[in-house]
């Protein structure tokens, strides 16, 4: 139990590094935390630190989710630990012990690494769907939606065990969640698209 616990605890510290804030930190003390939407998600670290550092800022975030697996894969070496860790590390990327729980992302990051790790065939299959959406409608929220949605689905369908489409089920609600405000503009038909300016 205490080493299940120990796993858990490291996967939300890793989650709760703020790769997007060091990377406005270290662009001239840009605070993220205080910035565009105030989100310290890729999306917001894209808006506001430009294109090549969001996206590496927005990688790193990814492979939180990626190490934060490979790490409760390595030490605990059960799929139950391994799946919870991808709870454990969203959580820690939403609400960071580094601002007292208060500030993050949205979990969209470390969901695609946590299933990169996890199934990384229905990960890419959604992942390109949910991109050609974006690419579509130049709405990345709705993008990550479709996304957090079609994981458990194509989960069920290659089989995969109850517990991690469980586990993908719960990561999709809390990033529903974490998108409310999106989804309220969305349905109002205001939510800001790529390339719009403030």
């Amino acid at each position: 139990m205490l080493i299940k616990f120990a796993i858990l605890l490291l996967s939300y510290l890793i989650g709760s590094i703020p790769f997007t804030y060091i990377m406005g930190r270290l662009m001239g003390e840009r605070d993220l935390s205080r910035l565009g939407s105030g989100n310290l998600g890729g999306t917001n670290a894209i808006r506001v630190l430009g294109w090549g550092p969001g996206i590496i800022a927005g990688l790193l975030d990814v492979a939180k989710g990626t190490t934060a697996l490979w790490l409760a894969d390595l030490l605990g070496g059960s799929v139950e630990i391994t799946s919870l860790a991808a709870l454990a590390v969203t959580f820690g990327h939403n609400w960071s012990v580094f601002f007292r729980g208060k500030k993050g992302g949205k979990g969209i990051s470390t969901t695609i690494g946590s299933f990169l790790y996890l199934n990384p065939l229905v990960l890419l299959v959604s992942f390109s769907i949910a991109l050609e959406i974006v690419f579509l409608s130049r709405l990345v929220s709705l993008g990550s939606l479709i996304l957090v949605s079609l994981v458990p689905l194509g989960l069920f369908i290659v089989g995969e065990d109850s517990l991690t489409i469980f586990v993908s089920f719960l990561l999709a609600v809390i990033a529903f969640y974490r998108h409310r405000g999106n989804i309220k503009r969305l349905r109002a038909g205001v939510e800001r698209r790529i390339g719009e300016k403030n």
